[in-house]
């Protein structure tokens, strides 16, 4: 990663954001080696299947791999996110995002802030909440194709995803895991119904030490 890249994505963070971080204070921070951050850290993520559910529409994704920064106190951080091998539960109906070849997803410039959560069984964790973008006030709009012989019946020609989720921050594997059953207080939709989403992303700082959440 360039280091233009880092300085476009730090400016575009503070822009993104700055909205978020003053209407929803958070009394968690990340942390590097136990310390509060003091600059911006660089972050990337790798993670296996990731998994969108609405209604009887699935959405498959085999890999994914992020970078992302956290801002200085450690309170805010952003992501660019590329889910690769993504597949519709219909059969030749492909899927991408707007710009990208058939079968992947790009996420750039999620918002997302630490947060007290509960879990489908009532106990509060510490969770990293992705947000929809401030701007767009969507995550995402995704496209789909029919291939050839193939039909998108089930899923027409495009879906705005919006809302929110939350993954679990897990302290012991520096891992985000969107769990299943998911955390209370998602609201993510997609097809104009109430989503869900399933995956774990393994966390990594780029310039070394552990990553961790009070």
């Amino acid at each position: 990663m360039s280091k233009v890249r880092f300085i476009v994505l730090s400016v575009l963070a503070v822009l993104a954001v700055s909205a978020v971080a003053s209407a929803s204070a958070s009394a968690h921070e990340f942390l590097v080696n136990g310390k509060p951050v003091t600059g911006t850290e660089p972050v990337t993520s790798t993670g296996g299947l990731f998994r969108l559910v609405a209604a009887t529409k699935i959405i498959d994704c085999e890999t994914a791999n992020g970078f992302g920064l956290i801002l200085s106190g450690g309170k805010t951080f952003i992501h660019d996110i590329h889910f690769l091998n993504c597949k519709t539960s219909q059969t030749k109906c492909a899927v991408h995002s707007i710009g990208a070849s058939n079968g992947l997803i790009l996420l750039v410039n999620v918002p997302d802030l630490l947060v007290t959560r509960k879990t489908s069984g009532g106990a509060e964790v510490t969770a990293d909440e992705f947000q929809e973008n401030p701007t767009t006030k969507e995550f995402i709009t995704l496209k789909f194709l029919a291939e050839a012989g193939g039909s998108c019946s089930e899923f027409g020609t495009e879906t705005k995803v919006k809302g929110q989720v939350a993954a679990q921050v897990n302290n012991g594997t520096e891992s985000l895991e969107f769990t299943e059953p998911e955390l209370q207080g998602n609201s993510l939709e997609a097809f104009g119904k109430a989503a869900k989403f399933f995956g774990t992303a393994k966390q990594k700082l780029v310039n070394g030490g552990v990553l961790t959440a009070d």
